[in-house]
């Protein structure tokens, strides 16, 4: 059995229907929007339309991410709550616990390389927390990074220290001066660039500047080693089209004139 994710930023456009589709052609059993500014109930109306299986779990203060998920709220709890991150734990009693970790952090356009990295240490930090409190480290963390697989954020081991190897990230921990870190395994690597089935990353900006490079890769999922075998590789995908509708446009960049100009991200886990 498995568990299917969608993790989606909507760049605040009217994407009920859309997500609907890709909801119902994917069955999904998670899913998560950012800067979403749409009725949520209108949503789960929707999502709801011919079988009542979603429900809409709600955050205590933090509107980054929504949650609709066919997990009651009894089984998915959230644990902590900041700006740009939302935890929760998932339990299906004695079958599994996982915690997920929903990311949402702040734009490249209004904040600085440092202040990036500054949140991500800020966010691993946090989630270690809740590792420890919760009891294990079957965690996943997925969203809108605003940072590419090789930005600090991501790399350095005082903030996500995430690998693209899985050979690397079973290994006990990353050491550095007198403290360990434990890894957590990015396999949103293999996305990125031409020789991928898909996309050439998640999310397309062009500025002028004289380093860019055109595609990105801010939409991503991490996770700590033992989830690894769980997670099914062939499964994720940036999502262009459905059967009833086209994401893309036909430079093959988002259509973020009439959906997002980023890409839904579609995963799954088995258990």
């Amino acid at each position: 059995m498995e568990v299917k994710f969608l993790f989606w930023n909507t760049n605040k456009k009217k994407i009920n229907d859309a997500t609907c589709h890709i909801a119902s052609e994917k069955n999904v059993d998670l899913l998560f929007l950012a800067e979403y500014e749409d009725n949520p109930s209108d949503l789960l109306l929707q999502l709801n339309a011919t079988r009542t299986m979603f429900h809409y779990i709600t955050g205590i203060a933090n509107n980054k991410i929504h949650l609709f998920s066919k997990f009651g709220p009894s089984l998915i709890r959230i644990s902590h709550e900041e700006r740009g991150l939302i935890i929760w734990e998932l339990t299906l009693p004695n079958i599994f616990q996982w915690i997920l970790c929903g990311i949402h952090s702040r734009s490249k356009l209004h904040s600085s390389p440092q202040e990036q990295f500054q949140d991500s240490m800020i966010y691993s930090q946090s989630i270690r927390r809740a590792e420890n409190q919760l009891g294990h480290d079957s965690t996943i963390v997925f969203g809108d990074f605003n940072q590419n697989p090789f930005e600090q954020g991501l790399i350095n081991a005082q903030a996500y220290n995430a690998v693209m190897s899985r050979t690397v990230a079973e290994k006990a921990r990353r050491r550095f001066r007198n403290d360990s870190y434990p890894f957590f395994y990015n396999p949103s690597w293999s996305k990125f660039g031409d020789l991928t089935p898909g996309p050439p990353g998640s999310y397309y900006y062009s500025k002028g500047a004289v380093d860019e490079i055109y595609w990105n890769l801010f939409d991503q999922i991490i996770m700590r080693p033992n989830m690894i075998p769980k997670f099914r590789h062939s499964s994720m995908e940036y999502i262009t089209e459905t059967r009833q509708i086209k994401i893309s446009k036909e430079s093959g960049a988002p259509n973020a004139k009439h959906f997002s100009d980023h890409f839904p991200l579609y995963f799954e886990f088995d258990y």
